[in-house]
């Protein structure tokens, strides 16, 4: 199985000499079986637009197979110019991912607003047949089919959400009604936890691979099966 989690992104928290150090470890390809995206989120005022510039060079280098995570967040509740230029540099991230064709790896929390501010902004400056990932996705059934509408090719990150039942009751039911070929697993590691409440893994996957075998009345193995075969289409993965 493929354990799909995009790389810390290109933060505005850094100092000159951390970004460089930081990332040139990741660029170097200093371990061969993990591969990068590169990417803003949750934005504000303070970022720079030169650091757009610093992006595109990233994109360039080693073993780089999307651009994200990026795309809106009101949890922390941005102001109105927060939340502005959170679309801005997100329409900016999808026009360098259609030029580098390059796969778009999205980061969406809020509400459905959220994600339809998110979507409008990804078709205003993506093809249709764009490849999209929808990261840690845990929206609605109708937020789910309506961005199956815009993308086709887009796929679901489904998370440790999914383990913890009591807290996220719904998001089982709907992942019971998403078609397999459009989901992916990942953990978010370590940021979700797992349904004990020990700190997130990669090993995880297994657990979320048995959770979605059962109800789509099929094995576990199959379900390994059809998502990596996912990723490795959505993230043009030739070889683990």
């Amino acid at each position: 199985m493929i354990e799909v989690h995009s790389s810390d992104d290109v933060g505005c928290n850094y100092t000159e000499e951390q970004y460089e150090q930081k990332w040139v470890e990741l660029v170097n390809g200093y371990l061969k079986q993990i591969s990068n995206a590169f990417g803003f989120k949750e934005v504000t005022q303070a970022c720079d637009y030169i650091w757009l510039e610093d992006l595109e060079g990233l994109l360039d280098s080693k073993k780089v197979v999307a651009v994200g995570e990026c795309g809106l967040d009101i949890t922390g509740r941005p102001s109105s110019k927060d939340f502005e230029k959170q679309k801005d540099i997100l329409g900016k991230q999808a026009k360098i991912a259609q030029q580098k064709r390059l796969p778009v790896v999205i980061h969406c929390r809020g509400n459905y607003d959220t994600s339809n501010e998110c979507l409008r902004c990804l078709t205003d400056n993506l093809p249709a047949d764009h490849h999209i990932h929808r990261h840690c996705f845990n929206g609605s059934y109708a937020e789910y089919i309506k961005w199956k509408i815009a993308f086709p090719e887009v796929k679901f990150g489904i998370s440790p959400f999914l383990l913890n039942e009591i807290k996220y009751p719904q998001f089982r039911v709907l992942v019971c009604k998403m078609e397999l070929r459009d989901l992916l697993l990942e953990t978010d590691a370590p940021y979700l936890p797992g349904a004990d409440g020990s700190t997130g893994s990669p090993l995880l996957v297994k657990d979320l691979a048995e959770k979605i075998a059962n109800p789509h009345n099929v094995s576990t193995e199959e379900v390994a099966r059809i998502t990596t075969d996912n990723a490795k289409k959505l993230y043009k993965i030739k070889e683990l």
